[in-house]
Order: C-alpha cells, then sequence, then structure tokens
C-alpha cells in the first residue's frame, strides 16, 4: 500500500473520530425552542461535517480533535457554545443572559477569525456569482441576513470562536498555504458536499439544478 494511500485512510479515520464526537455533543445541545429536527438527521450532519473537515489538512484536525477531548473531559460541548455564540446576532437579549458564562475570545483569536472569515466570504461572494442554483440552497450569506437561518458568515464566526487559540492559528496558517497554490477553501467544501450528494463537481451540481 502506498504512502499516500496510508495517509488518505488515517486522515479520513481522524474526520470520522471528529465527526462521532461531534454528533455526540449535537445530540445533547438544548435548543431554546426544543429539540430541532436536525438533530436527529444522522446522514446530512455527517456530509455537512465530513465534507468539511476533508477540506482541511492534518495539522488542523488533529488540532481540533484536542479541542474536542479537552472540550470533553471538561464537560463542556462546543456545539452549545457554537450555538450559544450565534445567538448574539439572533437573539440579543438571550445572549445577554449568557453571554458571562462563555469562553472569551482573546485579542489574537479574534483578529485571526476575522481574517478567516475575509478570505471565506470573499471565496463565498464568488461561489454565488458562479454557480448562483447551488449557492441558493444554502444559508444567506451574510450575517445582516439572519433572520429565519444563520448566515454563512455568523455561523462561521461562532464556529470559529469555539476552537482554541491553536487551531484558530493552524486554520489561519493554512488559508494562507492555500491562498499561495490558488486553492480556495470554501469551493473545496462545497466540491465535497456536492459529490457526497451525487454529483461529480460543483459544475455537474449547479447543471443538476438546472435541469430541475
Amino acid at each position: 500500500m502506498s504512502k499516500r494511500r496510508v495517509e488518505t485512510m488515517q486522515k479520513e479515520a481522524l474526520i470520522e473520530e471528529i465527526v462521532g464526537i461531534e454528533w455526540n455533543m449535537f445530540d445533547k445541545v438544548n435548543n431554546l425552542g426544543g429539540r430541532a429536527s436536525c438533530q436527529d438527521d444522522y446522514t446530512t450532519f455527517h456530509i455537512m461535517r465530513k465534507s468539511q473537515f476533508q477540506a482541511w489538512n492534518i495539522l488542523v484536525l488533529e488540532s481540533y480533535k484536542n479541542d474536542l477531548m479537552t472540550a470533553r473531559e471538561e464537560r463542556r460541548n462546543l456545539l452549545t457554545e457554537k450555538y450559544a455564540y450565534m445567538m448574539e446576532y439572533t437573539h440579543a437579549d438571550e445572549y445577554a443572559k449568557i453571554a458571562h458564562v462563555l469562553p472569551k475570545v482573546s485579542a489574537e483569536k479574534s483578529s485571526n477569525i476575522d481574517k478567516i472569515t475575509q478570505i471565506y466570504m470573499r471565496q463565498t461572494e464568488q461561489l454565488a456569482e458562479e454557480y448562483p442554483k447551488y449557492m441558493a440552497r444554502t444559508r444567506p450569506i451574510h450575517a445582516q441576513d439572519d433572520r429565519h437561518f444563520t448566515s454563512i458568515e455568523t455561523y462561521l464566526r461562532c464556529e470559529l470562536k469555539t476552537y482554541s487559540e491553536n487551531t484558530v492559528k493552524e486554520y489561519w496558517n493554512y488559508l494562507q498555504e492555500l491562498e499561495k497554490t490558488g486553492g480556495k477553501i470554501a469551493y473545496m467544501i462545497c466540491e465535497n458536499i456536492a459529490k457526497c450528494y451525487g454529483y461529480s463537481s460543483l459544475a455537474d451540481a449547479e447543471r443538476g439544478i438546472k435541469e430541475r
């Protein structure tokens, strides 16, 4: 078996482990309006999370797995924290009541989150121009459009806040490396999702949606 094949298998195993830990946390999230239907939809959860993690490198994956393991040891739920952070944008009054119990975000971490979000949003806007039908089926893009559905921008920012300083830093370093080679994280994730749903590429998904 080739070295590349072994590395691919190891990465896939790591991703499955991460998704498994996340799913257990997701299952325990308590929502304001009661249990959400998506908490009983493992298939969609697995596709969306795996598609994201497949676009990461090993350094980011290993750091994030460590975040999850640490949180579990501390009896913290990173998925609960993510949705709590989102409330700042979607339910400000309720957020004000719980903000003091959420982990504080340092200035350095906040700066890296801003830089990551800026790159990701630029790529997402490009995706919307190139693949409008595909992107019309996703979340709203910008935080200003947070209403019935949380935007891609808000979701990303709030998820990044749950990562450790190291994971955010590794993520930022990875994005800079991708930029040097023309890689685009938002495109990679969307392409992975499209392939999970049986399309060969984003372009194929766009054509398939148009034909419906």
